[in-house]
């Protein structure tokens, strides 16, 4: 009945135990897969979206990079090959080896000659690359082959690293008076340590040092300034106006003789590719929504925190469980061993308690009783049997004593009748001493 007791409470400790470890792990699972609602991944990315905007907005480069690839979505993908592939992640790896896309390096401060130079500057150009050595150019042409016919980017190599307009080409300063602001390879803004070799470029490509930038009074003085050029021994010239494009040549035929011809300003993609002011709306705009999206970042943050902190502590207690329910099995087992040797124990006690029943002190003491009085008679019988034989020992030295006697009153007769009585009678005297001592 006990073992049966046991067997329940034990059966009954297991399934509570069971039960709590279940409910724990349920709980913690209910917990994980809140998680999922508080992922940051989308948050965190529409912030970096809107700071990549803002950025982009302050950032002429960026707004250069963006123009570029409107022209040519291949030049963003070609860009990023050259800076890792070439540059080794770094830009001015990159840079010493390949110059691109040209639009990069290409600046015009004045809003007036940012609309006039769209109308010079191809899109061909613009998205070109300069490859500033042979070994580069072959590898940047290989990739260029790889990436199929659809990329449409002209890679150049360049020798030239200096810059020189045509040796008589006038002043632009001696042209104001026509309503000429600059040459277009004046207005540019290059950086200094690049300037000369990309303008050498652009020489070669387009034609750079060929242009002028004039206002629409140019227009009006159009014939003098082309008698000017001419008389200055400059051809094939271009002056780009707000209202007209006028192109100054000579015939290749007879005695070629000057032509002039104009036409509309044409309409390009790559309009805006030289603007480089910041839409000051368009950013405060950006900025309120990127306040917004940082709030909402900051809050999804908290409660997802709250969650994994529950998290943590629904393992604890599940850890904790699950520690109980091990403790639990190990004390079963210890009390099963443990009962076992008791079952044991009691089969060893039962004949040992019948043993000590069974026990007669009395009779045991009455057996002993009588061992110890035989053994008492048998000690006295051995003391008596020892006197006797004393007695007897003694008898036969005393007999022995008056043998030696005899023998010696026998052997002092001889001696007498032999002569020799004083010898004699000292013998006697001796064994005489003998014999008393030996009746002692």
């Amino acid at each position: 009945a006990a073992a049966k007791q046991r067997a329940t409470s034990e059966a009954a400790a297991k399934k509570a135990a069971a039960d709590e470890v279940r409910s724990a792990r349920q709980e913690l699972e209910a917990r994980e897969d809140d998680l999922a609602n508080y992922e940051l991944g989308e948050h965190e990315g529409r912030v970096r979206s809107i700071e990549d905007q803002i950025a982009g907005l302050g950032d002429p480069m960026r707004l250069k990079q963006v123009e570029a690839a409107k022209m040519n979505s291949a030049v963003p993908h070609v860009g990023k090959w050259v800076y890792e592939q070439v540059g080794g992640g770094s830009k001015e790896a990159a840079e010493a080896k390949v110059l691109g896309p040209m639009l990069l390096y290409l600046d015009l401060p004045d809003k007036g000659h940012q609309k006039l130079a769209v109308q010079a500057f191809p899109a061909r150009t613009l998205t070109s690359f300069l490859a500033r050595d042979e070994g580069t150019r072959d590898q940047l042409q290989d990739e260029l082959k790889r990436r199929g016919p659809q990329t449409r980017i002209t890679v150049f190599r360049n020798r030239a690293k200096t810059f020189s307009p045509a040796p008589n080409r006038p002043s632009s300063a001696d042209m104001k008076r026509f309503g000429v602001t600059a040459w277009l390879d004046e207005a540019l803004r290059i950086r200094d340590d690049l300037r000369g070799e990309v303008l050498a470029f652009l020489k070669q490509q387009m034609g750079v040092d060929t242009y002028l930038l004039a206002t629409p009074a140019a227009v009006g003085k159009i014939d003098a300034l082309q008698q000017f050029l001419q008389q200055s021994g400059m051809t094939g010239v271009t002056v780009l106006t707000p209202e007209r494009v006028y192109r100054f040549g000579r015939s290749k035929y007879g005695a070629r003789a000057a032509t002039s011809s104009s036409s509309l300003p044409q309409r390009h993609r790559h309009a805006a590719c030289f603007s480089v002011v910041v839409d000051t709306s368009r950013k405060k705009e950006l900025e309120g929504q990127l306040k917004e999206a940082r709030k909402g970042l900051e809050l999804k943050r908290k409660e997802r925190q709250a969650v994994e902190r529950d998290v943590g502590q629904l393992q604890q207690k599940l850890d904790a469980a699950k520690g109980r329910q091990v403790e639990l099995n190990n004390n079963t087992v210890r009390l099963n061993r443990l009962a076992a040797r008791i079952d044991q124990a009691k089969k060893r006690l039962d004949p040992a308690r019948e043993s000590v029943a069974d026990f007669n002190a009395d009779a045991q003491k009455e057996g002993y009783r009588r061992r110890l009085c035989d053994a008492h008679q048998r000690s006295l019988d051995s003391l008596q049997k020892a006197a006797a034989a004393v007695k007897r020992h003694e008898a036969a030295l005393t007999k022995l004593a008056l043998v030696r006697v005899g023998l010696a009153a026998a052997e002092a007769q001889l001696a007498e009748a032999e002569g020799n009585t004083d010898e004699l009678d000292e013998r006697i005297a001796r064994l005489r001493r003998e014999a008393e001592a030996a009746k002692a």
